[in-house]
């Protein structure tokens, strides 16, 4: 069975099998995306009923689909994310009075196409890309607050290109690739690691 025709005929994936998904917009113009998710599908736990099956589903699969994406939600409290992570293809960041910051230097993207839906409040948004990742922007619209997009339109083939939509309105929202002092910082932690394996 292909892909194209899982995601068609929704048949459900059993556990241990590999899935895949087809992205439309892609498809609709002849040249259709194929992505794998990040791992074969986990079995579910034993004794649960269709209501608890289904959440889940749905906490396992987070950001594997546009109406469960991965949630990155800020109150008044500041949301970290770095180091070794895996990104899926569909990302959701709300910021409140609080703050977001997401470091993808480290993370694995599961998808050439990684769409990020934003809503910000007072706070600010910052999300550091690896050098080759790029973004577009044009479905995000801007009221009173600042915006930076310091981040390349075409990515380097191979690297996944960011899609970011939604609504900004009195916080800050920054993109932008890492500094000098940023990058010696990683090296450096690496190399601790790298040391403390020998």
């Amino acid at each position: 069975m292909s892909g194209t025709e899982r995601v068609a005929d929704g048949i459900e994936p059993q556990a241990g099998e590999l899935t895949w998904r087809v992205y439309p917009d892609a498809a609709e113009q002849g040249s259709a995306v194929t992505t794998w998710t990040p791992a074969v599908v986990e079995p579910a736990p034993g004794g649960l009923e269709d209501d608890l099956y289904r959440t889940w589903r749905q906490a396992v699969s987070a950001g594997l689909s546009e109406d469960n994406p991965m949630v990155f939600q800020a109150g008044s409290e500041t949301v970290k994310r770095s180091g070794r992570w895996s990104v899926p293809p569909y990302l959701r960041l709300r910021g409140g009075s609080g703050s977001i910051k997401l470091d993808f230097r480290q993370a694995v993207p599961l998808s050439p196409v990684i769409v990020v839906e934003v809503k910000n409040g007072l706070g600010a948004i910052k999300m550091i890309l690896p050098r080759g990742w790029a973004v577009r922007s044009d479905g995000l619209s801007r009221s009173m607050g600042t915006c930076r997009i310091e981040v390349d339109d075409t990515p380097i083939p191979g690297l996944p290109l960011l899609i970011v939509r939604g609504k900004l309105s009195l916080g800050t929202f920054v993109m932008r690739y890492p500094t000098a002092r940023e990058d010696r910082k990683l090296a450096k932690q690496l190399a601790r690691e790298a040391e403390s394996l020998r």
